[in-house]
């Protein structure tokens, strides 16, 4: 009776091993594993590594303005831009020498034009964008140089000296930029500021006018001062131009004016004009700020009776140049 009991035991707990769901012997058998879950959706596409190849299109005519449309699967863009460079300041215009029953005075040089700055720089700025979507992409132009000024005419005999007349201020540069119309977002890469006019050479007296100051952006130098001009009492130069104010890398200022000869000669020359300031660049012909203009120089004083000559213009600032926009996906 009891080997009987015996076998309908060992029977009933087989049938009940055998009867157990395939999760519930996972805890009793190593060998056993659970059946995966459902898979889930696919994740949003993440952006491109770094070192990715990318897409990049490059558009440099100064002044164009282009819609572009992102191309399907694209989700994210990485901008860069550069605003025009800055037009460099006109020269002074020279000062007329003047003779007299005193002191025979030379003409003062006009100042040198300071330089314009250079565009800002944007580098890999990333946009989140969807396919279909348009981009306004705007292409800054550099800005114009300033006018040269005219040097001051001929004196007679006993006329005072004639002041020159002052350059005009370089134009600063356009900005560059990038508009994402579906969000209004707006990435600006400003233009150069202009350099700022050369001062005239200066009259009555014997006086040279002041180089221009330095355009900002990314900074400009200032253009040098103009000389003194001489006379039969001497003459002396005035200070160059002192470097542009703000954070950057400066350009090089101009130089000062040599001041007109101290001399009891039948000639006495005028002054040199101030030399122009100079831009600094950065590694690239986009987004220049320009030079500005040579100050004129004074007139001459040619005897005791004939009166003094005119003074020269002062030269043109030179053109900033134009940015650029670049979209890399």
């Amino acid at each position: 009776m009891m080997q009987a009991s015996w076998i309908l035991f060992v029977l009933a707990t087989s049938l009940a091993l055998i009867s157990q769901p395939a999760w519930a012997k996972c805890n009793k058998c190593q060998a056993c594993k659970c059946p995966p879950g459902q898979r889930g959706p696919p994740g949003a596409r993440g952006p491109p590594g770094r070192n990715a190849a990318l897409t990049t299109l490059f558009f440099e005519i100064p002044g164009t303005t282009v819609n572009w449309t992102v191309p399907t699967n694209v989700t994210i863009v990485f901008l860069s831009l550069i605003g025009g460079g800055g037009g460099g300041g006109g020269g002074g215009g020279g000062s007329s020498g003047a003779t007299s029953s005193g002191p025979e005075d030379a003409g003062g040089g006009g100042g040198g034009g300071g330089a314009g700055g250079s565009g800002w720089l944007i580098s890999e700025f990333p946009l989140r964008v969807l396919p279909g979507q348009v981009l306004t992409l705007h292409v800054g132009a550099g800005g114009v140089g300033g006018a040269g000024g005219a040097g001051a005419p001929a004196t007679a005999d006993n006329e005072p000296e004639v002041s020159g007349s002052p350059g005009t201020n370089g134009a600063d540069g356009d900005n560059g930029y990038v508009i994402h119309l579906a969000s209004g977002h707006q990435v600006i890469a400003h233009g150069g500021f202009g350099g700022h006019l050369g001062r005239q050479g200066r009259g009555p007296g014997r006086l040279a006018g002041n180089g221009g100051s330095g355009g900002d952006g990314e900074y400009g130098g200032d253009g040098g001062s103009g000389g003194d001009g001489g006379s039969s009492n001497g003459g002396v130069a005035n200070s160059g131009g002192s470097g542009g104010t703000g954070a950057g890398v400066f350009g090089v200022d101009g130089q000062i004016g040599e001041p007109g000869s101290s001399t009891t000669d039948s000639v006495i020359p005028g002054a040199a004009g101030g030399a122009p300031g100079q831009p600094n660049y950065f590694n690239t012909e986009f987004g220049k700020g320009a030079a500005g203009g040579q100050g004129g120089a004074g007139g001459n004083v040619t005897s005791s009776t004939s009166g003094g000559l005119g003074g020269q213009d002062g030269n043109p600032g030179e053109d900033g140049t134009g940015g650029f926009v670049v979209v890399q996906y």
